[in-house]
């Protein structure tokens, strides 16, 4: 369960990121700018409400079990999605996979050639 959620917190960056194209700095604001909000508002805020939920149970195999480590798991999967991986991507990130297209008014055309 812990791989999922850490799983489900980075992918969504990682993805923007590696589909970005500019430097590793510029492709990191342009991965959080257009998918961090999505994270932390879609997974984490969900996440959070539900984990609350169990913070209120009377049995405390619920609260010490459940709660607590589910909470841990949801808060360490956060920081690493939004924290950790940013720094580790912008300093060892792929180069960008995205290719510069030439546009066709540069490129000299078959006619022009004969």
């Amino acid at each position: 369960m812990s791989v999922g959620i850490a799983v489900e917190f980075c992918v969504h960056i990682t993805h923007a990121f590696s589909v970005s194209s500019g430097d590793k700095n510029q492709r990191m604001k342009e991965a959080l700018a257009t998918m961090g909000a999505s994270v932390f508002s879609g997974i984490m805020l969900t996440k959070l409400v539900g984990v609350i939920v169990l913070c209120f149970s009377r049995t405390e195999v619920f609260v010490v079990y459940f709660f607590q480590m589910y909470l841990a798991l949801v808060l360490l999967g956060f920081l690493h999605g939004l924290v950790f991986l940013p720094v580790v991507l912008s300093v060892f990130g792929p180069p960008s996979r995205c290719v510069l297209v030439e546009k066709q008014e540069d490129r000299p055309s078959i006619s022009a050639q004969q």
